[in-house]
């Protein structure tokens, strides 16, 4: 039955669960105290969110300035500090960049193995739109050949 005095409702999609998840198996591998393993698994997650943003500069083979300077902004942005707290904000921005990344591949190579991997990668976030987009990507490219 539910609470009369309690006014608000749970949201599974604010935080997904794979931060949480990796987090945990990070506490309980390397005995850590969960402080700690929230802000580890948040800079790996943001060093991998930059190696993601170098390869997608890569990718569109920007000049090494624009690269410098998308890296200073990435970095010196004011809400960027929150990438380095124990937050999913940083695992979120990793996986969007490796989404993107997979999706330019698929738009130079539209074969069946970068696909799957990009509607695979697409589901980990835990964004409703962009699943659904990642599906679309899928079934188009794919299964309608």
């Amino acid at each position: 039955m539910r609470d009369p005095a309690r006014t608000w409702e749970t949201n599974n999609v604010a935080y997904p669960p794979l931060y949480p998840f990796i987090s945990r198996m990070t506490h309980a591998l390397f005995d850590l105290s969960w402080p700690a393993a929230l802000v580890l698994v948040a800079n790996l997650a943001w060093i991998a969110a930059v190696g993601f943003l170098l390869m997608i500069a890569r990718r569109l083979r920007l000049d090494a300035l624009w690269v410098v300077f998308l890296l200073l902004v990435f970095a010196l942005y004011p809400v960027s500090i929150w990438l380095l707290a124990g937050y999913s904000d940083a695992l979120s921005l990793a996986l969007t960049f490796a989404i993107l990344h997979l999706a330019l591949g698929v738009m130079e190579d539209p074969s069946r193995h970068r696909a799957l991997w990009l509607f695979v990668l697409g589901m980990l976030p835990g964004g409703i739109v962009l699943q659904q987009n990642m599906f679309e990507l899928f079934y188009q490219r794919i299964l309608q050949g």
